[in-house]
């Protein structure tokens, strides 16, 4: 299914783009913690991770919890292992 937009429709979404002011981080902490009122007064806090082997040299850290995706499930693995598997989308150049 394709999606049309007008040149008007982008002119109109571009005129009253949106700013920082939206982006709400309070909540947020991404596995830091503050503990003063300085610039560099912050200490990591552990989180739990999964290392995952890509190949034989590489491999990624998968954050298990965090304060915008929740925990990961078996559901949200099993489709992240669909749409990243090189049999669904095959790396050839």
């Amino acid at each position: 299914m394709a999606i049309l937009t007008s040149p008007d429709d982008l002119i109109k979404a571009n005129a009253n783009p949106p700013s920082d002011d939206v982006i709400k981080t309070a909540d947020t902490d991404l596995g830091w913690q503050k503990t003063g009122d300085g610039f560099d007064q912050w200490e990591s806090k552990p989180l739990e991770t999964k290392t995952v082997a890509i190949s034989p040299s590489l491999s990624a850290t998968l954050i298990l919890e965090d304060e915008h995706y929740g925990k990961r499930t078996w559901l949200k693995d099993a489709m992240s292992s669909i749409t990243s598997s090189e049999k669904t989308f095959p790396m050839e150049d």
